[in-house]
């Protein structure tokens, strides 16, 4: 590894690597922090719940206090009818209670102008048969009473007269007038006037006001309703009563659930399991005993807490926008944190007692959001520090494989400098010599005819020598084209073969040829000179590592479907497979004990690149003792005839 190498590794790579190892550290903190800073917000604002929620707990669980309170002194107290109360004899054994509100006692000039006007009106409606008459006697009265509770009862009477006298539609509208919350207290007959205005209202058939109009009058007050009133306005309604029943089933059966639950975890007092602050006023439960002498019988009592934390979401130090609150009853019922959301968990105490009533359980419904967001960011970071290592390590391979190439580029001049230099000195020191030879001493014409055949032999290799080096000079050149044109290879090979018998046989050498027939289909688009160079360098090498003794040469030619192949055979001493790809490299030679060969090296790599370059191939398969067969291939022509024709036409 060169010292370049080195430096650029130490200075340039590892300091990249130390800083996106240190990014990707810092986008993992930054991230479990972000997760830990949204975690402890929801924290805080569960917290927030509680401390706001304290006050109003603590003021329900004294209301409540009181209802009980007067409930073991006066048994159903009429003074907190507000508020749901529950009797438990027995385990599963509940009563469910709900008084009405009394208000305020008429005054005796009140209650003398309503006692008239009943004896006056009823008179005329029930004995002489005179709605009008009693509708007026009851009118009379109704302007001179002030007390809002016998107003109301006067004009259900007044709805009943106006109702024979066959105008319904004014009776009806005076019937739903009398449905008001504010007269949800109003009894008369015994009866709350709001119900009993309704079952007037189904008695008519009335779609305005009829049964559905009921119901849903009945569904939206079953806490006004004791469990005797709501089997008198089954039996005296005659609607069907399944949804009044299952509704005021569902709402009895949660209060009773909560007091088993507030008993089974020996509380107190305990919230509504499973209360949404943000949609309903949660509830407390508040259980004790309804004698303390005996231990099976308890009341119950659940009162309304004020939610006004509903406004969380523009309080500073809440929860976040969107976040879900909801009261448990324990901990273990809050919903646990996950991917998603994270939920945390407040302890909701009353003043007075020491174990929590319920927990507060705040589920951030944005965390999954904000965590995916930081898994976006933590993306992208690692995104760019892998960008950055990446062309930083990608830059610096681009450079050492530019060192390696201009090392290798300046190794090649070095060696075709000394191959050259070494090939050139024996012919030039030889032609130098023989040159000498004939100008000192006078020779007979023998040894002169002996001297001007080394001289031109010395001067062809000389040449070769000097073609090579161009050849292989103009092939490095990029960009360089061969002009192609219609070859008849078999006659190419035919001349080839010709020109080397001489040479072969006065090697001593047997040499065959084959596949240059005439007719046969052996055209191709290609570069003749190109490929007779190609040929010759194949021949000049069998010929120069030819056996010492019956050696022989072939040089095949055929076609096999859309190539042509022509193969140089020897049977000399063979290369070695490890050294059969490397042959075809510049300037690299096999070295064998029993051939000293002169040569640069380059004839096969010159070859090899001309066949790749005419769109063929120089391949060689070889074994060391049995000899050699270098094959060149080249793409047929497709009409082989025409190719034919037009080279002998040349």
């Amino acid at each position: 590894m060169s010292r370049g190498l080195i430096a650029y590794l130490v200075l340039v790579v590892l300091p990249a690597v130390l800083l996106g190892g240190f990014a990707l550290r810092h986008a993992v903190r930054q991230r479990a922090m972000a997760v830990a800073e949204v975690e402890a917000r929801t924290d805080l604002g569960a917290a927030e719940v509680a401390r706001i929620l304290g006050p109003a707990l603590t003021q329900g669980f004294a209301r409540a206090e009181d209802v009980v309170r007067a409930t073991r002194q006066n048994g159903l107290t009429q003074q907190r009818p507000t508020e749901p109360i529950l009797i438990r004899s027995a385990p599963g054994d509940y009563s469910y209670h709900r008084p009405v509100l009394r208000p305020k006692p008429p005054g005796a000039a009140d209650l003398e102008c309503y006692r008239r006007a009943l004896e006056g009106g009823r008179s005329f409606e029930f004995v002489r048969s005179d709605p009008e008459r009693a509708m007026d006697a009851y009118a009379f009265y109704l302007s001179r009473i002030e007390s809002e509770e016998l107003k109301a009862r006067l004009r259900f009477e007044v709805a009943r007269a106006v109702w024979q006298t066959g105008r319904r539609e004014l009776a009806c509208s005076i019937w739903k007038s009398l449905v008001h919350p504010s007269l949800s207290a109003v009894e008369h007959e015994g009866w709350p006037l709001w119900l009993l205005a309704g079952v007037r209202l189904e008695e008519g058939g009335r779609k305005e006001g009829g049964g559905s109009f009921l119901r849903e009058v009945v569904s939206g007050r079953l806490a006004l309703l004791s469990t005797a009133m709501i089997a008198r306005v089954v039996k005296a309604s005659g609607i069907d009563d399944t949804m009044v029943r299952s509704d005021w089933i569902e709402m009895r059966d949660r209060f009773e659930e909560a007091v088993e639950r507030a008993i089974v975890l020996g509380r107190q007092a305990l919230v509504y399991p499973g209360e949404t602050m943000v949609e309903v006023m949660p509830r407390l439960v508040v259980v004790r005993p309804l004698d303390e002498e005996k231990t099976g019988e308890l009341v119950a009592c659940s009162v309304r807490i004020d939610a006004r934390y509903v406004s969380h979401r523009t309080e500073p130090g809440g929860p976040r926008p969107g976040a879900d609150i909801r009261l448990v009853a324990t901990a273990a019922e809050a919903t646990p944190s996950s991917a998603e959301a994270y939920v945390a968990v407040a302890p909701l105490r009353v003043e007075g007692i020491a174990d929590p009533v319920g927990y507060a359980a705040v589920e951030d419904l944005g965390f999954g959001a904000a965590v995916a967001a930081l898994d976006r960011q933590r993306l992208l970071q690692i995104v760019l520090v892998v960008l950055l290592l990446g062309t930083t390590v990608g830059s610096g391979l681009v450079l050492v494989l530019g060192f390696q190439r201009a090392r290798r580029v300046a190794r090649l001049r070095e060696e075709l400098l000394a191959n050259v230099t070494h090939e050139l000195k024996t012919p030039v020191t030889s032609i130098r010599m023989f040159a000498e030879m004939l100008a000192r001493d006078p020779l007979d014409e023998a040894r002169t005819r002996l001297f001007g055949k080394l001289l031109r032999g010395e001067s062809l290799r000389l040449a070769g020598l000097i073609e090579n080096v161009l050849d292989f000079a103009r092939l490095e050149r990029a960009g360089r084209e061969l002009e192609r044109e219609p070859v008849d290879v078999g006659e190419l090979v035919r001349q080839v073969a010709e020109a080397f018998r001489f040479r072969a046989e006065e090697q001593g050498v047997e040499f065959r040829a084959e596949g240059g027939d005439a007719g046969a289909d052996l055209a191709s688009i290609t570069h003749a000179p190109s490929v007779e160079r190609i040929l010759l360098n194949l021949l000049d090498n069998a010929l120069k590592y030819r056996r010492p003794r019956s050696a022989a040469i072939e040089l095949r030619a055929r076609r096999v479907e859309d190539r042509l192949e022509v193969a140089v055979v020897d049977n000399g001493p063979g290369i070695p497979a490890a050294e059969q790809e490397r042959i075809f490299e510049p300037f690299y030679r096999v070295q064998y004990d029993d051939y000293a060969i002169r040569g640069a090296g380059l004839g096969l790599a010159i070859a090899r690149r001309l066949a790749r370059q005419l769109g063929g191939e120089l391949r060689v398969a070889s074994r060391v003792g049995e000899g050699s067969t270098f094959v060149l291939e080249l793409p047929a022509a497709a009409n082989g005839e025409d190719a034919a024709s037009e080279q002998d036409g040349r």
